[in-house]
């Protein structure tokens, strides 16, 4: 059973390595059935990871259930937020996302403690670091997008600080784990965290940019894509040995 699960997380792999330039090729003149459809086979690629990944681990644990939860959200994330011309779809699809980052956190937080009952929830220092995280990061991203202040920015403010919450946590569980000899498992937790971070900071320039030179750069878009998918697929790994 274990081979098996290893050799389809491989399948999945190389079903995302050639699924996502496909969509963003496909997306790019304008979404459509075709592009929602590629992308949600790569949002199943890492949903169907971690599923295997947690099956290959020797089962389903509180932390891997709870994981797999934050997988379906950004899933259902994913789905909505394909309808550019939808607004109510853009609304669930945001806050599909910002769910998964809170469960992310929640389940972060729940394994510190249960790998160390004595961690504090929120410890000083981490508090400050995170705090420090959110300032640097909101006000380089803002500056350099341009983002105007009104209803939207506020809106992105309060999306930053979950965001930033999940990196820090997740960075926080990741070298609590090293310590416990799971290093491959630490890194692609605190990879994959990085990673999502910097995709969704992509956002600034793509969705809150009044410059139509971000909103259009190919560049951006690919990045986006990329760092999301690749940092969704290695948080998904990390179920293979953090239980």
């Amino acid at each position: 059973m274990t081979t098996l699960c290893i050799v389809l997380i491989a399948v999945l792999i190389l079903v995302e390595i050639v699924t996502v330039p496909w969509f963003q090729h496909v997306a790019r003149p304008g979404r459509s059935w075709k592009s929602r459809t590629l992308k949600m086979v790569c949002a199943s690629c890492f949903l169907l990871i971690a599923i295997l990944s947690a099956v290959y681990s020797g089962g389903f644990t509180p932390f891997s259930k709870m994981m797999v939860l934050a997988f379906v959200l950004s899933w259902l994330g994913d789905f909505f937020l394909h309808f550019d011309e939808l607004v109510p779809y853009q609304i669930i699809g945001f806050l599909a996302f910002l769910s998964a980052h809170v469960v992310f956190i929640i389940t972060f937080l729940r394994q510190i403690r249960a790998e160390d009952p004595s961690a504090a929830y929120f410890p000083a220092k981490w508090v400050l670091i995170g705090v420090a995280l959110w300032l640097v990061a909101c006000g380089s991203l803002f500056k350099a997008a341009k983002v105007e202040v009104n209803g939207m920015m506020a809106a992105g403010l309060v999306y930053m600080v979950i965001l930033t919450a999940m990196l820090v946590n997740a960075v926080r569980l990741g070298l609590q784990v090293w310590g416990l000899d799971l290093k491959a498992g630490a890194i692609c937790l605190m990879a994959g965290a990085f990673l999502f971070f910097a995709s969704d900071c992509s956002m600034a320039f793509l969705k809150f940019s009044p410059d139509p030179k971000f909103q259009e750069d190919p560049r951006i878009d690919d990045f986006n894509i990329v760092t999301y998918f690749l940092g969704q697929t290695l948080l998904a790994l990390s179920l293979l040995t953090i239980r």
